[in-house]
């Protein structure tokens, strides 16, 4: 027997986890993509070298923000947890992707600088959640308030 749940009700506690995951490898793609359009910016210039590192962080900060931004839009209860969810699901995907190109990193960073860096994105992710939250709307700044509709109605009597 099928289930007749309507598509927006809440499937328990994993709507926010489905939405950060998704929303981490959405994040995720995001910070390759601009990573490699900053790096063919950053060719066409005179220096590359002199913005590489600005591009660079540029596209991590930009793909965390994006991340809690699209979590807390998949998630239906639009909670803040599935952009801290989503914001620690980017950190690790990007701290595995890392882990191929540590040998042939020169100038190693430190553990700590790259524990701020993590945390720092799970930050910006939160406040992208912030930012996609959008405002609540007030029942009487609407075109639908009831209030005005049975005063409209009344007054056509």
């Amino acid at each position: 027997m099928k289930s007749n749940t309507a598509r927006d009700e809440s499937r328990g506690g994993t709507d926010f986890l489905w939405a950060a995951l998704r929303a981490s490898l959405i994040g995720t793609f995001a910070a390759v993509l601009l990573a490699l359009i900053f790096s063919a910016a950053a060719l066409a210039m005179t220096d590359p070298d002199k913005l590489v590192g600005v591009f660079g962080y540029a596209a991590l900060f930009l793909g965390a923000a994006l991340t809690g931004i699209v979590s807390v839009k998949l998630d239906s209860g639009r909670s803040l947890l599935a952009a801290l969810v989503g914001g620690v699901g980017y950190v690790l995907i990007l701290w595995l992707i890392s882990l191929f190109f540590r040998a042939a990193a020169e100038n190693a960073v430190s553990p700590l600088i790259m524990a701020l860096m993590y945390a720092g994105c799970t930050a910006v992710s939160m406040l992208g959640g912030l930012m996609g939250r959008g405002k609540k709307r007030k029942i009487g700044v609407s075109k639908n308030n009831p209030t005005d509709i049975v005063r409209k109605q009344l007054g056509r009597l």
